[in-house]
């Protein structure tokens, strides 16, 4: 058939066809889509102007000879039913609401297992990422005892994003209804929070039955443009096309983890720190948990007992190189006195010395009642008990003994730590 003859026959070709040719190209990630498409409805086009022009039977192609496409010279936009999700260069202006609030909840999991972490290569996660994503700068996983995948986290630009499949606990609390955000369909709760010159912005969504939270940190005098920026990084990770297998993250190993509950009988006779833990109580405290912990950071055994209000923690851990900074000596006032910092200690205690004051380490064989008293102190608060608080640590050689009580004497106390002196 002739160009004439094709012209003259092209009223029985489809207009939805030519007007899918007649549309501008769209830019995707993988750019042999819209080649493969566009040719097959090329063929398809002129296939039936052939066919219809001429009325003779379909060409028919031997299927032991190739078939060679001629592709356009200029990419074509595939069928609509291909396009599954708009790309970042169509997105329309949006507000996000920050939802501000001066109550910041710790918003750790609960888990029934131990869980541990590990550093990710940046090359292992390409493929979860979202198109158009910033540069990420680290990446790790949390997973729980058996090697299941619970939560990727990354670092970006400043941010941290994590993805999950848990849904996330709020780690703020406000009074009333909060006001949520709407950008391409996908919700977004969003916070401020102000603490000093300093101000936390976090958000989180749910898209493709993946959990996503995202947090950074600036200053009261970058705020504006921060917020700019956390908004641009939201922006990208709504345009998921699908979810991702995040579940694809395994560890390279599983490390040796624990986290049980012992009785009191279990914990005394402990292999690892057994002989010092607490065998006497105050009058009228009972047991609320025993309880060995072991993870990639810590190993301890820890018991907690209480009378109404009143409390009693006592853990016994390893003394490591991290805990050097917090040793003092008796003699060291400023260390641990807490006469000299009176309440806010937060405003009253030098910021070089805040890390040792709130938890001094002494040596067992200097820890004196004076010293005792030293950190002890009391407090009026309506609803509490007024008992003695106290929290310090003592360390025995390559033992650590932490207590953290209110409402237990300090010269009892006292006189338990100083039963373990010949251990």
């Amino acid at each position: 058939m002739k160009g004439k003859d094709l012209l003259d026959h092209f009223d029985l070709v489809k207009e939805e066809y030519i007007e899918a040719a007649d549309r501008p190209p769209v830019k995707r990630k993988r750019t042999w889509l819209p080649w493969v498409a566009a040719a097959a409805c090329f063929c398809m086009i002129l296939g039936a102007a052939l066919w219809l022009g001429g009325g003779s039977e379909p060409p028919v192609v031997s299927p032991t000879q190739p078939t060679v496409l001629s592709l356009p010279t200029e990419p074509m936009l595939p069928s609509e039913s291909t396009v599954t999700a708009p790309t970042a260069e169509l997105s329309e202006p949006w507000e996000l609401h920050f939802n501000k609030t001066d109550l910041a909840v710790d918003a750790a999991r609960r888990f029934d297992c131990c869980i541990f972490y590990e550093a990710l290569e940046l090359d292992t996660i390409e493929d979860l990422l979202p198109e158009n994503c910033p540069e990420v700068s680290g990446a790790s996983a949390l997973f729980n005892s058996t090697g299941e995948f619970l939560a990727l986290t990354l670092q970006i630009d400043g941010a941290t994003v994590e993805l999950s499949y848990m849904e996330p606990l709020g780690c703020y609390v406000l009074p009333g209804e909060r006001q949520r955000s709407e950008y391409k369909g996908v919700s977004f709760l969003a916070f401020q929070y102000e603490w000093g010159d300093r101000v936390t912005l976090s958000a989180e969504t749910e898209l493709h039955g993946i959990y996503m939270g995202f947090t950074t940190e600036c200053a009261a005098d970058d705020l504006e443009q921060t917020k700019a920026e956390f908004q641009a990084l939201l922006e990208v990770f709504a345009f998921y096309e699908q979810a991702p297998e995040l579940r694809s993250i395994c560890p390279s190993e599983i490390p040796l983890l624990e986290n049980r509950s012992l009785s009191t009988a279990e914990a005394i006779l402990d292999p690892d720190f057994g002989k010092y833990f607490l065998q006497n109580l105050p009058a009228g405290f009972t047991e609320e948990s025993i309880r060995k912990y072991r993870d990639q950071q810590s190993f301890y055994l820890s018991g907690l007992w209480t009378k109404g209000l009143d409390t009693l923690s006592w853990r016994i851990s390893y003394f490591t190189e991290v805990d050097a900074a917090r040793v003092t000596s008796v003699a060291d006032l400023e260390n641990y006195d807490l006469s000299l910092y009176p309440i806010p200690r937060a405003d009253s205690v030098p910021e070089e010395l805040r890390e040792i004051v709130n938890d001094p380490i002494f040596l067992a064989e200097e820890l004196t009642l004076d010293a005792v008293y030293a950190r002890a102190y009391r407090v009026s608060d309506s609803g509490d008990t007024d008992g003695w608080r106290m929290q310090f640590t003592v360390r025995y050689g390559d033992y650590l003994i932490s207590v953290n009580t209110k409402g237990v004497d300090p010269q009892w106390l006292y006189q338990q730590l100083q039963n373990f002196m010949n251990n």
